[in-house]
């Protein structure tokens, strides 16, 4: 099993396959992935896995930064891969917050001395093997809920809201907010 860890800051979209397993540990921000299967958005708190040769396409926030684990399996890796890459998994799962700092801080050291990340990859691939599938619930933030509220008051006669005001009252910056509405957080389902 050949392991590569990087740090990457995200500006555009990008469609591409890879010929190795990527997983992505958002750092900062937030991005929208989307692969033949489906899609679905990672932030902090879950990890998101493209299978080999999957294309895939991604919207990433203004402020987007991913620990990016490149992972090239070989046959004789199969017994001993991660849960997490094996078929069938969800492209995004939810980690246990303990295990996200622990990823979160892999990415610190990486981004802070590339020169160490292959120590860290050792690490990353032990942290790998305890996270357990499984999808990110469709829960709304409490931030989105306020966002949700003053939206459907625009109109109703409770008075002119603005942008600024409702990322205000979400306790969430202007940017902030124009970034979830971006990749798509507001969309009905």
């Amino acid at each position: 099993m050949d392991i590569n860890l990087k740090t990457r800051q995200y500006h555009s979209r990008g469609y591409h396959y890879h010929d190795h397993v990527q997983v992505l540990f958002p750092l900062r921000g937030a991005m929208k992935i989307s692969i033949d299967a489906g899609s679905g958005v990672i932030a902090g708190g879950s990890v998101a896995v493209i299978p080999t040769g999957c294309y895939h396409d991604f919207v990433p926030s203004a402020d987007c930064s991913l620990l990016v684990v490149d992972l090239k399996l070989h046959e004789s890796d199969a017994e001993q891969a991660p849960v997490l890459l094996t078929r069938g998994s969800p492209l995004v799962s939810r980690m246990e917050p303990w295990l996200w700092r622990i990823f979160r801080q892999i990415g610190i050291e990486v981004n802070a001395d590339g020169h160490r990340a292959q120590d860290a990859a050792m690490l990353a691939l032990t942290g790998l093997h305890l996270i357990r599938p499984a999808s990110a619930p469709k829960t709304k933030s409490k931030a989105s809920t306020r966002i949700e509220r003053l939206a459907a008051d625009l109109g109703t006669g409770g008075g002119k809201t603005n942008i600024s005001a409702m990322a205000r009252e979400a306790g969430i910056s202007q940017s902030h907010f124009h970034a979830l509405v971006a990749l798509g957080f507001f969309k009905n389902e």
